[in-house]
């Protein structure tokens, strides 16, 4: 019904109601709705935007069309509109999901959307992605050398970060990496290794 009722609106309200609506319904796990909403916006003389592209992305990302979400993600990635930035935060995500981790140039990229993102919500979250995929793609010191910088201008604010790191140190080994640099990375982060529970796998992984 309430599909029904969103095809009768008019185009104009169909395409400024679209993208968030898409975006709720896969929040709450309505694939099945959400692919039935992005059929009537295809059939609808509807203005592709950047907040529609981003919205059809996350539902092939959820769908399991990887390939095809990270074409769009890419492609948003490369505009100077706000959906850039959470279109590069989730091309981290899909990347990760299906095994291919980061790369220098996303890693780059992150790092620049972070520095523009300054003083707002999302700079944490983009610089919490650029540390992951460097951790991925460039090695434990390289990854970790962004996090005490991040840790440092973030004062208070730095839980996330902390968590970043212990996440990155359990899943970097020093088997499969260089363990020098598996080595200066622990003893960088060692005094930024919290006593709480949350930090434990960071321990139980550098012993």
């Amino acid at each position: 019904q309430m599909l029904d009722e969103f095809a009768k609106l008019p185009v104009p309200l169909r395409q400024q109601l679209g993208p968030q609506l898409m975006k709720n319904l896969i929040d709450k796990g309505a694939i099945d709705v959400a692919e039935q909403l992005d059929l009537i916006l295809l059939r609808s003389p509807v203005m592709v935007n950047e907040a529609l592209t981003l919205a059809r992305a996350r539902l092939l990302d959820v769908s399991g069309r990887l390939a095809e979400a990270e074409r769009l993600y890419l492609q948003l990635s490369q505009s100077n509109r706000p959906e850039a930035q959470m279109a590069l935060i989730l091309l981290l995500e899909s990347r990760v999901n299906r095994k291919s981790g980061g790369s220098p140039e996303l890693s780059n990229a992150l790092a620049d959307a972070a520095f523009t993102a300054r003083d707002s919500a999302m700079e944490l979250p983009l610089k919490v992605a650029e540390i992951r995929s460097r951790a991925m793609s460039d090695g434990a010191s390289s990854a970790l050398g962004v996090l005490l910088k991040a840790i440092e201008r973030a004062g208070g604010q730095s839980d996330l970060l902390r968590d970043v790191g212990h996440a990155a140190l359990e899943q970097i080994s020093p088997v499969d990496d260089d363990p020098v640099d598996y080595a200066k990375a622990v003893t960088m982060l060692g005094p930024y290794i919290s006593d709480g529970l949350a930090a434990d796998p960071a321990r139980r992984r550098v012993s």
